[in-house]
């Protein structure tokens, strides 16, 4: 895919939303784990329990934004969206890109 990276603007934003979606995860997994009754009294003061609040909505908002469909005539928007990647490719590869991947309106 490497040879597509540079024509296709798509694969850094969709590669951008995977990261951030990737890292709140890991830090939710953090906060989640098993702790000390001390541990547990610091993890839960306002602060932190905000921050987790913040990482829960970071997560929805980049999945959100990989399953966003596509618009006709909308090309700007969310670049982020697995479905848009998945044309700009067909744009730039054609026919061999068909040959193994199935776009479905």
């Amino acid at each position: 895919m490497s040879d597509v990276r540079g024509d296709i603007r798509n694969i850094d934003y969709v590669h951008m939303c995977l990261h951030l979606a990737f890292d709140s995860l890991n830090e939710l997994s953090i906060l989640s784990k098993e702790r000390s009754a001390d541990e547990v009294n610091f993890i839960h003061h306002s602060p932190l329990i905000k921050y987790a609040v913040a990482l829960q909505y970071m997560f929805v908002m980049e999945y959100t934004k990989l399953f966003e469909v596509k618009k006709k005539g909308d090309s700007s928007s969310n670049l982020a969206s697995l479905e848009k990647l998945s044309f700009a490719i067909l744009h730039a590869k054609g026919t061999d890109y068909l040959k193994t991947h199935e776009i479905v309106p």
